[in-house]
């Protein structure tokens, strides 16, 4: 679980750089098809297809990959809007909205600790949300709902991640992922020209994103969710702001303001 954060602090940055080159549905549709082709040739190299695969797991893969990739299309369209900083600190809501859907829903243990974490988190987005002004960014408000999503998208992924193997799982969500977002990108963009005119590094953006955010992080994401409780591991993996504040620092040229930083702090803390 710890690679994950190290590769998912690139994130918020890969979707900053994306928002001013992509249609958000574009780039999440085939960021996912290159991450498709990949698990698609280890899931045969494997062998996984000859095991039998229960009806449910379908069912929760394809609930997974609407909710999960909706968050993604949402961070890119709230990127637009605000600063990478902001987008990784304020993801990190993620925890507060999992320790909700843990100890209220889910009915799982939670320490006074977890507790503290979770509203040390919430002060961290408020103060980043504050930034000096009482004014509210709509790219902010974009990527707190964004944050919401992945805790719900997590306890449907635990489903079948309890009946199929992380490989399975995630081949039938980028399968499922391909099936829905590139017609839609088709339906509500025009892919044809944006392809005709990117550049090499529009190329590398997005294999970038499609090899290691969508693939090797997942990898690493799913086997420890598989082992681990939701809220430990999005406890350990929300860890991926320190890095990302560090990637949009030397990426980005963007310094932190003190409210930033502050938030930076809490949350970490």
């Amino acid at each position: 679980v710890l690679v994950t954060p190290i590769i998912e602090g690139l994130f918020p940055i890969f979707a900053v750089m994306a928002s001013d080159s992509f249609p958000p549905i574009f780039f999440v549709a085939f960021a996912v098809l290159i991450a498709f082709f990949g698990f698609g040739a280890y899931f045969i190299l494997s062998g996984s297809y000859r095991v039998h695969i229960p009806f449910k797991v379908f069912l929760y893969s394809a609930i997974v990959a609407s909710i999960v990739l909706s968050g993604f299309v949402l961070i890119m369209i709230g990127s637009k809007s605000t600063t990478g900083i902001n987008t990784a600190l304020l993801l990190k809501t993620e925890m507060v909205f999992a320790f909700l859907l843990s100890a209220f829903l889910l009915k799982e243990d939670l320490h006074i600790v977890q507790m503290i974490g979770a509203l040390l988190v919430l002060l961290g987005a408020v103060a980043v949300l504050f930034n000096g002004s009482i004014s509210l960014n709509i790219g902010d408000v974009i990527i707190l709902s964004a944050g919401f999503l992945f805790p719900v998208a997590n306890i449907f992924a635990k489903k079948a991640l309890q009946m199929a193997s992380s490989t399975t799982v995630l081949f039938l969500r980028y399968s499922f992922g391909v099936c829905i977002f590139i017609p839609l990108s088709f339906l509500l963009e025009d892919p044809i020209s944006v392809i005709a005119s990117m550049d090499a590094n529009n190329y590398l953006l997005l294999f970038s994103y499609g090899i290691l955010v969508l693939t090797i992080s997942k990898i690493c994401w799913y086997i420890g969710l598989r082992i681990l409780p939701i809220g430990i591991v999005t406890y350990v993996a929300s860890s991926a702001s320190a890095f990302s504040l560090v990637f949009a620092y030397f990426l980005l040229k963007e310094v932190p303001s003190s409210y930033q930083f502050i938030g930076f702090i809490l949350s970490l803390v």
